[in-house]
């Protein structure tokens, strides 16, 4: 082997150990989690950034190793065989062990960029874990279904006030008339079931009405109770009785 021949050889070789050394000075210096792949979906290198939301990844090991949120695999591919401008889509990961206390499902969004590297083609891959975000989108849909079912609630509280409000008049004057025992006992129902929904309106008005903040005195037994009447069906369908006792 020649001189020059020699010297070929030793730059080929110490050529992936400077490269990797570059690699990791630039996925180190972008102010995102990132990481460089290779064409087998091997870490070449990553970032603090991208360490500190998924620990575990180090450099040689295929990236799914440590991170597989569905479909991650298939994009990382995609990108690798088709090339063209970059891919961004949110992924969910679930937990290892569905099972353990605080374990819950994670969300992230994932864009894909296929770059050349010396030995071929590579991925740069970023990664944002927007699990809190998307969990404060679902609370906040939540909260407007909520304020949109209480709206709902509340105009169809006021539609039913007048027809309740016939049939406990009615009821009450058929009651000052002289019935037989059957008849009476049966409008003495109606009356009687006529309040019971009437109550049930209140209760919904009350709590769909807006008030102005202020310190008032509270009854706890009355608020208890008219929570009770709100809830009195589902107590009658799952065959529960409650009992109360209230201090005067």
């Amino acid at each position: 082997m020649t001189m020059a021949q020699a010297s070929t050889r030793a730059r080929k070789a110490a050529a992936p150990a400077r490269n990797g050394t570059a690699h990791a000075s630039f996925v180190d210096a972008i102010n995102h989690p990132v990481a460089l792949l290779d064409s087998e979906l091997n870490i070449v290198a990553c970032n603090a950034r991208l360490h500190a939301i998924v620990p575990g990844l180090n450099p040689d090991k295929p990236i799914i190793g440590d991170f597989n949120p569905a479909g991650l695999e298939e994009l990382l591919r995609s990108v690798l065989a088709s090339g063209g401008s970059a891919r961004e889509c949110e992924l969910e990961m679930q937990p290892p062990d569905p099972a353990r206390p605080g374990a819950k499902t994670r969300r992230f969004k994932v864009s894909a960029a296929r770059i050349n590297l010396d030995e071929g083609h590579g991925v740069l891959v970023t990664v944002d874990d927007v699990t809190a975000d998307h969990l404060r989108d679902t609370q906040l849909m939540e909260s407007r279904r909520l304020v949109a079912v209480g709206e709902m609630a509340a105009g169809v509280a006021h539609e039913l006030n007048n027809p309740l409000t016939a049939v406990m008049g009615f009821s009450q004057l058929l009651l000052r008339q002289d019935l037989d025992e059957v008849t009476r006992r049966d409008i003495e129902a109606i009356a009687t079931e006529a309040r019971r929904a009437g109550r049930i309106v209140d209760n919904l008005l009350s709590f769909a009405r807006r008030r102005e903040h202020a310190k008032r005195p509270f009854d706890a037994a009355r608020s208890v109770q008219r929570v009770l009447d709100l809830r009195q069906y589902e107590c009658k369908v799952n065959n529960i009785r409650v009992v109360t006792y209230f201090d005067s």
